[in-house]
């Protein structure tokens, strides 16, 4: 089977990124990062999307994306809130496209 051009491109991409792949690999990490695509979101948002998975842990793996430098937070009325970087949103676009030319 050939890889569709989306596929390629997402694989030359992680080839250029080798530090992102590991992100790619972890499915919670990227559950998070399409999550948090379009739009930010604030904590409680996260916490509710995401409701079999414990509170620590999905704060963990929001610090963890932010030390990567695919997330981003801020706090507004003391309540953080969650944004996509464009190295983030760069990895979520590259991410989808490809998911999609397997679905096709």
């Amino acid at each position: 089977m050939t890889a569709v051009p989306a596929q390629e491109a997402f694989r030359k991409y992680l080839e250029e990124n080798p530090h992102l792949y590991n992100v790619f690999r972890n499915q919670a990490s990227m559950a998070l990062l399409v999550f948090l695509s379009g739009r930010g979101r604030f904590a409680s948002e996260v916490t509710a999307n995401f409701p079999s998975t414990d509170a620590l842990a999905l704060q963990e793996s929001l610090k963890a994306l932010a030390e990567g430098a695919l997330v981003e937070s801020l706090s507004i009325h003391s309540e953080p809130f969650y944004y996509l970087t464009s190295k983030g949103s760069e990895l979520v676009k590259y991410y989808l496209e490809a998911r999609q030319g397997f679905q096709l």
